[in-house]
């Protein structure tokens, strides 16, 4: 309020100001400072949302990691390792999916024998007869 007072119309021109003014009432109405008028519950997800736009006032510290280099680096770094991370992942999991289907189509054969022993052929199905036992 003290910004908008000293800034005047030049308060709303800048958009940081206005997310500002967002977080801040938002953070007012998460607190319960502004009562509620129905006196009911209220409404958790509307709270979650409040939070995440106080959270997005967070960023203005990303603005500022300009001066740090060192910071943004780090920073960088650990979003390149989080991408980096999330295709190994999901490079693991293909390389799994294919050696479980290939896995399953041996193990058929085995199972599916009448010369076999019986043990011999549950235990196969147990360990691999189906998709799920074989990516595991």
């Amino acid at each position: 309020v003290l910004r908008a007072c000293v800034s005047g119309t030049s308060f709303v021109k800048n958009a940081w100001n206005l997310l500002d003014l967002i977080a801040v009432g938002a953070a007012w109405i998460d607190l319960g400072m502004i009562p509620d008028p129905s006196n009911n519950m209220p409404n958790l997800s509307t709270a979650r949302v409040l939070r995440l736009i106080r959270f997005v006032k967070v960023l203005r510290v990303v603005r500022a990691a300009h001066i740090f280099a060192e910071l943004r680096l780090l920073i960088k770094t650990y979003i390149a390792s989080m991408l980096a991370f999330f295709w190994s992942i999901v490079l693991l999991l293909l390389a799994m999916t294919v050696s479980a289907i290939f896995i399953g189509q041996v193990i058929q054969s085995v199972v599916l024998d009448d010369k076999r022993d019986l043990d011999v052929r549950l235990e196969a199905f147990e360990m691999f007869g189906t998709f799920s036992r074989a990516f595991v």
